[in-house]
């Protein structure tokens, strides 16, 4: 299913109903201004305090506690080889956030356990079109493995705001849908990397993101710290929304906004304090008809490769 298909979330509404709070579309106006009123957090946080913030406000905590106890099903629904890859079409399945699709393209052959990339779209894309526009052959050509989630709610009106405002309602985030996702793209790899023959180097995992996927992946790599070696981006944020809040206004709501993360934005898009080699480009990995496409190969398969 491409990402900007209408896609039903009722079934995490429904099962994270335990750990929701509910407010109305006032409350939310409310409680977005309140938050900005307060502004940036003023202490220096540690690593280890600033993850936990973040999982605080995002209210992902149910979500993160027990991730590596509960089950993960992956299933391969299609696979096909082709030139020095083979591209596996794969059904994310999860207790809480039901149903996605990745799509994961390994080389071949395979001499060694290869590095692997979690790879993070925008708006308006899907796996195999981003994998096509953003690297991913030269990726795979370097002896790289990269696994695209297709993130869901990312299509524009009106699907997307309809999905954030029915989060927000239940003080969710969408986004942390998105976080959470790419934690399970996590533990997938590492799994992998566990098989007898299995094709992952868990040591070596990369993180690349587009638009709305790298305003995800700033804060993925966070919670991830000491597991991703290198993160490629181009874009941060302050993950507020447009105020006020309003059902008529679709442009008031998109599926970055998570207004408890903004006291934390400054600490999240300090990229000195990732723990992880980071090279941030502009919007697109271009600046005019200046392609980054070079510069991002060589740092991935400089990082996780060692080349």
């Amino acid at each position: 299913m491409p990402a900007n298909a209408p896609t039903d979330t009722a079934l995490f509404l429904d099962r994270a109903d335990a750990d929701a709070v509910p407010r109305t579309l006032g409350e939310i106006n409310e409680w977005q201004h309140d938050i900005f009123k307060r502004g940036y957090a003023p202490e220096a946080l540690n690593a280890g305090a600033l993850r936990r913030r973040l999982i605080a406000a995002l209210n992902i905590e149910f979500l993160v506690d027990g991730l590596d106890e509960r089950p993960l099903t992956v299933t391969t629904v299609a696979a096909t080889r082709s030139g020095d890859g083979e591209t596996r079409e794969l059904i994310f399945s999860d207790p809480f956030v039901g149903d996605f699709r990745a799509l994961l393209v390994a080389p071949v052959p395979a001499r060694r356990k290869s590095p692997a990339i979690i790879a993070l779209h925008g708006h308006f894309d899907a796996p195999e079109t981003f994998f096509d526009q953003f690297f991913g052959k030269r990726l795979v050509a370097e002896g790289i493995a990269v696994l695209v989630l297709s993130s869901r709610a990312l299509g524009g009106a009106p699907h997307e705001p309809e999905t954030v405002l029915r989060f927000l309602h239940r003080g969710f985030h969408v986004l942390g849908l998105h976080v959470y996702e790419t934690l399970l793209a996590h533990k997938y790899l590492s799994f992998l990397s566990l098989l007898p023959n299995g094709p992952v180097d868990a040591e070596a995992i990369g993180l690349l993101g587009h638009s709305s996927g790298s305003t995800t992946a700033n804060i993925a790599l966070r919670l991830l710290r000491g597991k991703i070696r290198a993160y490629a981006g181009d874009q941060i944020t302050e993950y507020l929304g447009v105020y006020p809040v309003s059902a008529a206004n679709e442009n008031s709501v998109f599926v970055t906004q998570a207004p408890p993360l903004f006291p934390y934005s400054r600490a999240v898009n300090d990229f000195s304090t990732a723990g992880a080699d980071v090279l941030m480009l502009p919007y697109g990995f271009r600046d005019g008809d200046l392609s980054y496409e070079n510069e991002v190969v060589s740092f991935f398969a400089s990082k996780l490769t060692g080349r």
